[in-house]
């Protein structure tokens, strides 16, 4: 009985020295982060004291289009440059947000001015406009000025009609008869880019037209799997290779009636065999030919835009979020190489 009265004694102590010093505990241990009192003074909360919300670093609040102002150093790749480019322009000069054709062309080139061995290189860029107004000129100047990596300014005005297409290089020996090249693209693979490409094709040529498919996917071709042909043979009609011909007489080519097997090589090697194989391809009159692109926005994707004269660009997605992201990257990719996208095609809706 005595060892039990001592242990309850020694028990009782301790509970009425934990409850002396509990008013001081807080000088002791810090108030935990999420759960200090900040003052909100906007007028949505009416200056009440909300609990656990911070205030937004100043970093935090800064809009994308001047975070981009703040960047002393270019983006990695001329995609992202025209992109970052084109975005600041738009949304700071409301006629070109408006109407996206008034930019017809876009160019960049690294400044002579900057030394090799600068860790901060700058580019020289012209833009041009499909527009007579003196104030774009002027907006769209001072716009660029704001980017610290560019070093020069030349800003083009053209009287022409702001319909009217980018001065694009002409097309190759083979498709000088052909009169409208569209291209059909995704960056998203898996969603019906190839069929699409393929019945649109039948579609117009049911309508009386002239039509030619090209598929232009060296890794993955699908027009063999897809379509039949009069005859599976590739002639060379002098340096030049004929397309094949459905029954129904559309005209297509493809990597896949070249190459049996499967092709593995670099980036480099794909655009110069693509570059060849589009070249050599002798088309004939037709009134549109389709090209159907690889998914992405890399280096392939690049090449056929800067040596086929585009028309427009159909982009094919499918229901969801993957598909409408990566989608979204394909319309800012033919936005910033000055192709206008004419529709979007959601398949397997």
């Amino acid at each position: 009985p005595a060892y039990v009265m001592y242990r309850g004694g020694a028990h009782m102590l301790l509970i009425l020295f934990l409850l002396s010093i509990l008013p001081y505990v807080h000088t002791f241990i810090p108030p935990y982060p999420s759960c200090r009192l900040h003052l909100r003074s906007n007028g949505g909360n009416n200056g009440r004291v909300r609990r656990g919300h911070r205030p937004l670093h100043p970093l935090h609040t800064s809009s994308p289009q001047q975070q981009l102002q703040q960047q002393t150093q270019p983006p990695n790749s001329d995609l992202e440059r025209r992109s970052s480019i084109l975005s600041l322009l738009r949304s700071n000069i409301s006629r070109l947000k408006d109407d996206s054709t008034l930019i017809t062309a876009l160019t960049m080139a690294p400044s002579s001015s900057s030394s090799s061995s600068s860790s901060q290189p700058s580019y020289d860029v012209t833009l041009t406009l499909s527009t007579s107004d003196k104030d774009i000129e002027a907006s769209a100047t001072s716009v660029l000025k704001s980017l610290q990596w560019i070093s020069s300014i030349s800003v083009l005005l053209s009287s022409g009609s702001s319909s009217s297409s980018p001065p694009n290089a002409p097309n190759p020996k083979g498709l000088t008869s052909v009169r409208t090249i569209l291209a059909v693209s995704s960056c998203k693979g898996g969603v019906g880019k190839s069929t699409t490409s393929l019945n649109l094709g039948l579609s117009l040529l049911r309508s009386g037209l002239k039509v030619g498919v090209l598929d232009a996917d060296v890794f993955g071709p699908s027009l063999p799997t897809m379509c039949s042909v009069v005859s599976n043979d590739v002639e060379f009609v002098g340096s030049q290779i004929s397309p094949l011909t459905t029954p129904e007489g559309l005209k297509v080519m493809s990597f896949g009636y070249v190459n049996e097997g499967g092709a593995t090589m670099r980036g480099p090697m794909v655009n110069q065999l693509l570059s060849q194989f589009v070249a050599l391809t002798d088309w004939g009159d037709l009134d549109f030919l389709l090209v159907d692109m690889p998914p992405g926005t890399g280096d392939v994707q690049l090449t056929l835009c800067q040596m086929l004269n585009f028309g427009g660009s159909v982009v094919v997605s499918s229901p969801g979020e993957l598909a409408r992201v990566d989608v979204e990257k394909g319309i800012e990719m033919f936005e910033s190489v000055g192709v206008k996208v004419l529709a979007v095609v959601e398949n397997m809706a």
